[in-house]
């Protein structure tokens, strides 16, 4: 998925995942307070020439692919997306200030990583079919798994299992799987599984 873009000075083709969660994992971006964080981050991207490529919010994190120009720093691009959608939701929606007194809605960290590891496609697909999406485009079971076990594959080195046998003792872990943290967890059991079949 090569698209080069263009600058005065540059020739470019950078992109970057970012997941960011709510302070203490609230699940508090549902209804018009999901909508606005979409809107508060076509915003921030369209101002600074930042391209959204796949996005979704869930009730607790928000995950993005992006495309971004050479001179934006990761940290860059996180200080201006949370700095600005903090601040804005805080004043337009009284709920929040109560739950975040402290004037900070964005747990402090973020993941991000470059799509050179694993292909754009897989990143996009995964974004799409994310539990709990807000408003209302997640996948169902059965679409998010074959998703993540594509993601697994193309990052991490283990030999891959026929996905029948692996769907079949791994349904309940898929089910409770929500962000890319959750990976490790289903990791564990398809090594186990993976294991079982050359015992």
């Amino acid at each position: 998925m090569e698209r080069y873009r263009t600058s005065s000075h540059s020739r470019f083709d950078i992109k970057f995942h970012f997941v960011w969660v709510t302070k203490y994992r609230k699940p508090i971006l549902v209804g018009e307070v999901g909508v606005r964080v979409r809107e508060l981050v076509r915003e921030v991207c369209r101002t600074n020439e930042i391209e959204i490529l796949e996005g979704a919010v869930s009730r607790d994190h928000v995950d993005v692919l992006l495309s971004c120009p050479p001179n934006f720093a990761p940290s860059k691009i996180m200080q201006y997306i949370k700095g600005k959608s903090s601040r804005k939701l805080l004043m337009e929606f009284r709920h929040l200030q109560k739950q975040y007194w402290g004037r900070h809605l964005w747990a402090r960290g973020y993941f991000v990583a470059t799509s050179g590891n694993v292909t754009d496609e897989v990143i996009q697909e995964y974004i799409r079919h994310q539990d709990g999406t807000e408003p209302g485009d997640g996948g169902d079971l059965a679409q998010r798994f074959v998703v993540v076990t594509k993601l697994l594959q193309t990052r991490l080195t283990f030999r891959p299992v026929e996905i029948g046998d692996l769907f079949e003792n791994a349904l309940k872990d898929v089910d409770r799987m929500r962000t890319t943290c959750g990976h490790r967890k289903f990791l564990g059991r398809a090594n186990s599984v993976r294991n079982e079949d050359h015992a």
